[in-house]
C-alpha cells in the first residue's frame, strides 16, 4: 500500500490570484485490479491527524510504502511494516520502495483540478471522478 500527501492550491512565487490551499491524505493498494485507494482531505499532515485515518483504512500488518515524512515514522510502532524512500536522494529506494502509484494520481488530479481553479469544496468530487473514470474502486471521505 502506497501512502502521501498533497497539497492543492498552492500558488508559484507568491504571484498570481490566491487560492484556498487544501491538504489531501491517500493510498493506492498496488497489487489489486483494479485498484483500490482512499482518498481524504485533511487540516494538515500531522501524525495526530494521518494514522487514526491510516488506522481506518489499512489493516495492522500491511506494508506500507511512503516518503520519510515524519507523521510516518511511528507507522511500525502501530504494526505495520514500513518501507520509505527519501525523495530528496532517489525516487526508487535500493528496495525497491516507491510511491509512483500515488504519486501518478496526484498529477491526475491536479490537472483537473487546476482546470476548476483548485475550488476547495469540489477537490473532493474531483478525486472521486478521476478515480471512478479510470475504474479504480475508490472510498472518499
Amino acid at each position: 500500500m502506497e501512502i502521501d500527501e498533497s497539497k492543492f492550491g498552492k500558488c508559484k512565487y507568491n504571484r498570481g490570484k490566491r487560492v484556498d490551499c487544501v491538504w489531501v491524505f491517500g493510498g493506492i493498494e498496488r497489487d489489486s485490479n483494479p485498484p483500490k485507494c482512499f482518498f481524504v482531505s485533511v487540516p494538515d499532515r500531522s501524525a495526530a491527524t494521518l494514522v487514526p485515518i491510516i488506522k481506518r483504512f489499512i489493516l495492522p500488518g500491511t506494508t506500507i510504502l511512503s516518503d520519510c515524512w515524519k507523521a510516518y515514522s511511528c507507522l511500525r510502532d502501530e504494526g505495520y511494516l514500513h518501507e520509505t524512500v527519501n525523495h530528496s536522494v532517489e525516487f526508487v529506494s535500493e528496495t525497491g520502495a516507491h510511491t509512483n502509484g500515488i504519486e501518478s494520481r496526484w498529477n491526475a488530479v491536479k490537472k483537473i483540478a487546476a482546470a476548476l481553479q483548485h475550488k476547495q469544496r469540489i477537490i473532493q468530487f474531483v478525486l472521486c471522478g478521476v478515480l471512478h473514470s479510470q475504474k479504480i474502486l475508490v472510498k472518499c471521505r
